[in-house]
């Protein structure tokens, strides 16, 4: 049985409800995924399924918005007005619906979507990308090891 402080390996299949794949074992060259039990390394609701598994076994989960990245928060939605973003605004012109890395004065890089840009200036939203989306996980225990 998998616990706290336990390093894991899993294999999953991540699936939104429409059924699309969005991530999987084996869209990461078919190597488990490895973390420790409670220790924040994967969202909490994918931590919770695999605790109590034990090696060998699968389990199906539906994880909610809140136990994954959260709902959707229309606050995160920023506008920018014409010149507020100076040489990057150039930069994403022709770019709306895409994803693109920002890096703000410290050096925190965050993936954002940009919703519009126009002569009235751009709209980005710095919500997850999977935000508000419940996610369904076919997951497997593959190993069990204590901590280090």
């Amino acid at each position: 049985m998998a616990a706290d402080g336990q390093k894991v390996s899993v294999s999953y299949v991540g699936r939104y409800d429409d059924g699309e794949v969005f991530d999987s074992t084996q869209a990461h060259g078919g190597d488990p995924l490895t973390f420790i039990v409670g220790a924040g390394q994967v969202i909490p609701g994918f931590d919770a399924a695999v605790r109590d598994l034990a090696p060998g076994e699968t389990t199906t989960v539906a994880i909610e918005p809140k136990d994954a990245y959260g709902e959707y928060n229309e606050t995160l939605l920023r506008s920018f007005g014409p010149g507020e973003l100076g040489p990057l605004e150039e930069q994403l012109k022709g770019s709306a619906g895409d994803y693109v890395y920002l890096q703000d004065g410290r050096g925190n890089v965050q993936e954002v979507k940009v919703v519009s840009v126009g002569d009235d200036g751009i709209t980005l939203d710095f919500n997850h990308r999977m935000a508000g989306k419940r996610l369904n996980f076919d997951i497997t225990l593959e190993s069990v090891e204590d901590g280090e």
